[in-house]
């Protein structure tokens, strides 16, 4: 360690020059950085189910959609359908888009212009749900998109989606979009939007504060220098390996800035008091060295393992924050001591009353009269507050409602709302069967039976199968195929509903794989749940033995995802504990070590979770990382303040005065560390994605009451330890 520290201090101004220089080699592949919100970022695409999508998929096709709901007096008018006919036409000729339903289309394909189409029209089953409102006042069109091989041409095709509808929406005429791809490009924007906001904004707090904290521009300059090259390093490596960033990723650079940010004060904060003793800069950072360099190591080891423990998730956004998160917080230790000892003495030569705040004594009556006069109690109360929460905190309850994720006051949250309620769903639950051909007619009728059971259900907008067009076929048949009505041949319908109906049946070999599609609206996780078991058990007691079936889709998909973020919170939180309390263990060379921190660790975990109870915060995509993350955050502070403390006991210190000796050594940088961190996670209040709106606030709070439980608690379990091994 010591030839280290003499390394550090002799080469420091060469090592700053080096550490900073480096950062161009990331910033080479900084521009291949792409974001992608796509379906196959949110699933991990290893898993069997969803491979067994991938597989439906290749045989009907893609199910992609993006559906638009028309606001109209009379959708079935000729004016209105002009507008329809046109914008179809339009819509047909983007590329991406596989084909296009709409009610111009149905008019001559089904109803063949007849006299009086619009009545049959305004009272057939087969349109209410799909292009036909329940209000009478909304018409819908569907787009299927062919499968996208990259988020770019997903967004391209979106983009001209989305033009084509704003020049007719200039005329007057309101409409409304959703369906999955919208909500993906939805995403993305937001995604691109939070990475231009967030990072900045950061930066600005962090350096308001950094600045008051500690009154000095070297104390500011040299560790912001060091966290923009770990900044730059990881995010440099995820382009470098091809990864993109999407709504939970996003975050990763502000993240980084904040926690990685805590080496370097805390290396600033005990230059600045050793150099007004000893005025001499190399004395004054070897010194600062010596304090905070097993501490530092050890606390980003902590912060590490926090995030690696996401890394357990089965999403992969979860799993990329884990894991790059991880890689950066051991970058930040190289770059705080390879970069702030050489800025830092540059710009701070020689002591200055003007930059350097004196410590101020502990008030000793209070504190003897106080916490550390009576630990014993401080203890049990904590630990009363700690069971009290973690009951609470069982009452969490697991929201995957994407639409939740956005405001109230967004136009995709306000667009889905009125097609949700007016016309249909955005996404589907499918159910496949495969038997031998023979078995169509039983496969069926069961579908038949299942659609008249589900079809009240509340989640569910609408159900399609190969069975609805049967008395389509049959029409034409009995009309003739080559009769002429209106100047339309029935000929020309068979491929229409050829084409649909390749959507619905496929045929390989001898076997059949039919389609029963639901269209699901948006819905609470209790939905997802009710809906999901509802159609798997009436599935098992309709279709016999000799008809296979499974459940797949896009909501049977997110389903698998919503059942793992318990699963992840409990895997993850205990491992991070684990892995945190034992490197404290091991740091000091002490089971005290260990013992003493568990319970101003685990305070402000569940105080967070206590909270999120109390307001009704759920589970989601964001806040399922809270715990396991911030374990490893928490405990950095609980590390300097044993380092400090244990150094005053080895050096025959009374308990009393080791705790008093290192809270007075800590509590400023501390308390700054805290302050930047807490409000590097507050800026995350600004994204459009409210799950990292949560994520962002409720860290923040942790943080916070983290600090209250190293000043208070902490200080309490070290004096009763002592009391209790006498």
């Amino acid at each position: 360690m010591k030839r280290a520290i003499d390394f550090i201090v002799h080469r420091r101004n060469l090592l700053a020059i080096l550490g900073a220089a480096s950062v161009l080699l990331p910033l080479y592949f900084l521009p291949r950085l792409r974001i992608d919100n796509s379906l196959e970022v949110w699933v991990m695409n290893d898993s069997q189910q969803y491979r067994d999508y991938q597989d439906f998929q290749d045989r009907f096709g893609s199910d992609e959609f993006v559906v638009l709901g028309f606001e109209f007096d009379n959708p079935l008018s000729d004016e209105n359908l002009a507008i329809q006919e046109e914008l179809a036409a339009d819509l047909d000729e983007i590329e991406g888009v596989a084909s296009v339903s709409s009610l111009p289309t149905v008019r001559d394909k089904i109803w063949f212009r007849t006299s009086r189409w619009q009545e049959k029209a305004a009272k057939s089953s087969f349109l209410q749900g799909t292009l036909l409102g329940s209000d009478a006042h909304t018409a819908g069109m569907f787009i299927w998109l062919e499968p996208f091989n990259t988020p770019q041409q997903r967004r391209e095709c979106m983009n001209a989606i989305e033009h084509l509808v704003s020049k007719v929406k200039s005329k007057g005429i309101t409409i409304h979009l959703a369906g999955v791809p919208r909500m993906n490009v939805a995403l993305d924007r937001a995604s691109q939007k939070a990475s231009m906001t967030l990072f900045p904004v950061s930066l600005a707090l962090a350096l308001l504060v950094l600045a008051f904290s500690l009154r000095s521009a070297g104390g500011v300059i040299a560790p912001v220098v060091a966290v923009g090259a770990t900044v730059i390093w990881t995010i440099g490596i995820m382009a470098m390996l091809g990864q993109s960033l999407n709504m939970v990723t996003v975050a990763l650079p502000s993240l980084l800035f904040v926690l990685s940010i805590s080496g370097g004060i805390h290396i600033a904060a005990r230059y600045q008091v050793h150099l007004q003793e000893l005025s001499n800069p190399n004395d004054a950072i070897r010194a600062a060295l010596e304090e905070v360099i097993r501490p530092a190591f050890y606390t980003c080891l902590t912060t590490a393992f926090g995030f690696g423990s996401l890394m357990i998730s089965d999403m992969k956004p979860v799993v990329d924050l884990g894991r790059f998160a991880a890689i950066g917080m051991v970058l930040s230790f190289l770059f705080n001591l390879s970069i702030v000892p050489g800025v830092l003495t540059y710009f701070q030569k020689k002591a200055s009353k003007r930059s350097v705040v004196p410590e101020q004594p502990l008030a000793r009556p209070m504190a003897v009269s106080g916490i550390l006069g009576h630990p014993r109690f401080v203890v049990i109360g904590s630990l009363a507050i700690l069971i009290l929460l973690a009951w609470a905190s069982t009452g969490m309850q697991v929201e995957s409602n994407v639409l939740e994720f956005f405001s109230k006051n967004s136009s995709v949250y306000q667009d889905y709302e009125y097609i949700g309620k007016h016309l249909t769903g955005f996404y589907t639950l499918e159910l496949e069967t495969s038997a031998a051909e023979t078995h169509e007619k039983d496969t069926l009728a069961a579908f038949g039976q299942l659609e008249h059971e589900i079809e009240d259900h509340p989640a569910v907008a609408r159900v399609f199968h190969h069975g609805q067009l049967l008395p389509l076929y049959e029409k034409i048949e009995a009309l003739g195929n080559n009769t002429a009505i209106n100047g339309i041949k029935t000929s020309d319908t068979l491929p229409y509903l050829d084409q649909i109906g390749a959507r619905y049946k496929h045929k390989e070999n001898k076997t059949q794989s039919l389609r029963f599609s639901i269209m699901v609206r948006a819905m609470s996780s209790a939905g997802f749940y009710s809906l999901l078991d509802f159609v798997e058990d009436r599935a098992a007691a309709l279709f016999p033995k000799e008809i296979a079936w499974h459940l797949t889709g896009v909501v049977s998909l997110l389903n698998d995802v919503q059942r793992s973020l318990i699963r992840t919170q409990i895997e993850s939180f205990g491992l991070a504990a684990f892995l945190v309390l034992a490197s404290i263990g091991i740091c000091f060379r002490s089971l005290g070590a260990a013992i003493v921190s568990i319970l101003p660790n685990l305070l402000p975990i569940f105080a967070t979770f206590g909270f999120m109870y109390l307001v009704g915060i759920p589970l989601n995509t964001a806040t399922v990382m809270i715990a396991g993350v911030a374990i490893g955050i928490a405990a950095d502070d609980t590390i300097y303040f044993l380092a400090a403390y244990f150094e005053r006991l080895h050096g025959n210190s009374s308990p009393f005065e080791a705790v008093t000796g290192a809270l007075k050594t800590v509590r400023r940088a501390v308390i700054s560390t805290t302050l930047v961190i807490a409000t590097g996670f507050v800026v995350l209040c600004l994204a459009e994605f409210r799950p990292l709106v949560y994520f962002g606030l409720l860290t923040a709070i942790t943080m916070l009451t983290a600090l209250l439980g190293d000043l208070i608690v902490l200080p309490a379990c070290c004096m009763q330890y002592h009391k209790l091994r006498r």
